[in-house]
């Protein structure tokens, strides 16, 4: 309305005459949406822009952690045993021990539980797998603020064992 009576006042001004109709609604882009690609766009600098391809990720997620009881259960789907270690050889592989781990049903040694070079992996070597978890969710669990961790074996393991199956 300001603007219709501000154009008129400028007409006036300048001597044209009004022809009745209303000046045509300039059109605007709505904001937050591109009009023209950025490939046209002559005043975009693109070169600051690299393109990085994706990589897949060289560990698949093959299970869990938790408590029960007193013991860290370790539930792989590619073997439908159980695996447990005690809540005390997790607190010693944290602190860089190799612990024992058992069969969940029977008191059978299945594997060694250690941490890796680095000290930012728990690994777990049960039969003939490697697995894998991260130390920060191991230790969320163990302190209650995540109820289970995911357990990861290497991609290509994962790739055949379930080719195989």
């Amino acid at each position: 309305m300001i603007a219709g009576a501000l154009g008129a006042v400028a007409r006036f001004i300048l001597g044209e005459q009004e022809t009745g109709a209303e000046p045509a609604a300039v059109e605007k882009d709505p904001p937050g949406i591109l009009a023209a690609p950025l490939a046209t766009s002559a005043e975009t600098d693109l070169s600051k822009w690299q393109v990085t391809e994706f990589t897949e990720s060289p560990f698949v997620k093959v299970g869990r952690l938790y408590i029960e009881n007193d013991v860290l259960v370790i539930r792989s789907d590619l073997d439908p045993c159980g695996f447990a270690l005690s809540l005390l050889d997790a607190a010693a592989v944290l602190d860089g021990k190799s612990c024992e781990v058992r069969f969940l049903v029977g008191d059978k040694v299945t594997g060694t539980a250690r941490l890796s070079m680095s000290g930012k992996a728990v690994n777990f070597q049960i039969g003939d797998y490697f697995y894998t978890v991260p130390v920060a969710r191991v230790l969320d669990v163990l302190d209650g603020r995540a109820r289970k961790a995911a357990v990861f074996v290497e991609r290509d393991v994962s790739k055949r064992v379930i080719r195989y199956q």
